[in-house]
């Protein structure tokens, strides 16, 4: 048992974390110049001591939740965002002393809401139980109905009595945190119904807190930190008492391994037997599936995971998340915006087997000047009348040190370097490439020996011409080079 963690209150009302917390509800605004921010900036040192005041004497105004509707992966859900003062800063000076408590306790195989613990840790995590686990046959995926705002109240205050010795705290807790109620009893109840008339898997024993107030608000920085809390009673007895092996859970989306079907149902029963002690509700929907092997020809079913999908031998990127990585780089024409796509899409796409996909989206949507057959002439000419050679530089000395075979093609003499006349720049490719318009390159040299030979070359019509670069050492410890 973790040692309770007491004076809480005080540390949520220093200023040292008020002002902390300012900064990250400033930081986490979309909109950095917004009026309300503006006003925050030009009044700080007052609104914080409301704010601490507020705090010390345990006196919280009532506040008016409005919901607002986003679609999120298909879904749409229904959030709640609340003011910018008090609140989002109250918030977020709870969460700085609230989670370093719940990432102490958590277990190491979930994800969402955590740090560095994300979309792809749990991807890597999954991928890794698969490939180490050769004897599981079968997947067990759930989900919970409703899981933020079927949350009971008296659950999120027992959870925290656990790990938090402060009264002051959790009744900072209740009064901003649980002072919002769902109704979503009848939704519950139907999916208990529902699941006990068609699922083998599921509990007999009946739902505890029927009737009790519930939810926590989505939009608030800390309904992870504790919807994670509450969960983790769960991630503990399925992984320490059921032994499960190779479970994890993102948010509130759950999968687990098991290496025959009677183990799996098993395993499902003792999960939707513990989420019923805690008033929540598992999905109907919630299933047992053969994981699909390749190799082996066993025709089951992908784990729909976290944004990928996982057979035993592969981890591919969900169709669905193709499908609107396809249509947003069509859609979207701002240059900036593209190049916000590119690095979201990019580390999702980099982890799943779509190299190709991934090719071919960026090619149809984003050509460059060369795939659109327009490129940069090799040759051209500057003002005073001289070629120019477009091409790569590479020194002289590199090549002469490297000995490398290489084809001269052109060159031009009396040209000027810095203020500096009579260098030649000489245009080659090498020797190996068969392709005669691939990775040419130049290099310049004042060198008499190369330039008398390259004039002798040009007048008697011999390029291009093979040679390689040689050093050829003058009295006094000076040096040239020279072509063969």
């Amino acid at each position: 048992m973790t040692k309770k963690v007491r004076n809480l209150i005080d540390k949520v009302a220093s200023r040292e974390v008020l002002n902390q917390a300012a900064d990250d509800a400033l930081d986490a605004l979309d909109d950095k110049n917004v009026w309300y921010a503006n006003d925050f900036r030009a009044h700080r040192e007052e609104s914080l001591d409301a704010i601490q005041n507020m705090i010390i004497l345990g006196e919280y105004p009532t506040k008016e939740y409005k919901p607002t509707e986003i679609e999120s992966k298909g879904k749409k859900r229904e959030i709640f965002p609340l003011y910018f003062e008090p609140w989002s800063i109250l918030f977020h000076a709870i969460k700085i002393v609230l989670e370093p408590i719940v990432e102490r306790v958590l277990i190491y195989d979930s994800s969402a809401g955590r740090p560095n613990k994300g979309q792809t840790f749990g991807a890597i995590r999954t991928k890794r139980t698969i490939r180490r686990y050769k004897k599981f046959k079968y997947i067990i995926q759930s989900d919970l109905r409703k899981f933020y705002p079927s949350i009971p109240h008296d659950v999120v205050l027992l959870v925290l009595g656990r790990f938090i010795n402060d009264d002051l705290f959790l009744k900072l807790i209740d009064k901003t945190m649980l002072d919002y109620e769902s109704d979503v009893e009848h939704l519950l109840e139907e999916e208990y119904q529902r699941k006990m008339r068609y699922c083998k898997w599921a509990s007999k024993k009946p739902r505890n807190y029927v009737g009790s107030k519930r939810g926590i608000t989505i939009g608030s920085c800390i309904s992870q930190l504790i919807g994670n809390l509450v969960w983790h009673m769960i991630d503990r007895y399925m992984t320490q008492i059921v032994h499960s092996k190779g479970y994890h859970r993102h948010c509130d989306d759950d999968s687990q391994f098991a290496e025959t079907k009677e183990r799996a149902t098993y395993l499902l029963n003792k999960l939707d037997e513990k989420c019923n002690e805690y008033g929540l509700c598992i999905k109907a929907s919630s299933y047992i599936a053969l994981l699909k092997d390749e190799e082996k020809g066993i025709d089951g079913r992908c784990l729909d995971f976290v944004g990928y999908a996982f057979s035993k031998h592969n981890m591919r990127v969900r169709k669905r998340t193709k499908v609107k990585c396809a249509k947003a780089f069509h859609r979207v024409k701002s240059r900036k915006r593209r190049q916000e796509l590119y690095g979201a899409y990019n580390g999702i796409m980099k982890w799943g087997k779509c190299k190709n996909l991934w090719h071919k989206i960026l090619v149809e949507n984003n050509m460059s000047f060369k795939e659109h057959g327009i490129t940069t002439d090799i040759v051209s000419t500057d003002k005073n009348g001289k070629r120019i050679f477009n091409v790569e530089e590479e020194k002289i000395a590199n090549l002469a040190q490297r000995r490398t075979n290489i084809v001269i093609h052109d060159f031009e003499t009396d040209c000027f370097v810095k203020g500096k006349g009579g260098r030649c720049f000489v245009l080659y490719r090498d020797a190996r490439d068969a392709d005669e318009d691939c990775n040419k390159k130049k290099f310049c040299t004042t060198s008499d020996l190369i330039i008398g030979k390259l004039t002798k070359a040009r007048e008697m019509n011999v390029l291009p011409e093979e040679t390689f670069i040689t050093q050829v050492f003058k009295a006094g410890g000076r040096y040239t080079y020279d072509i063969e």
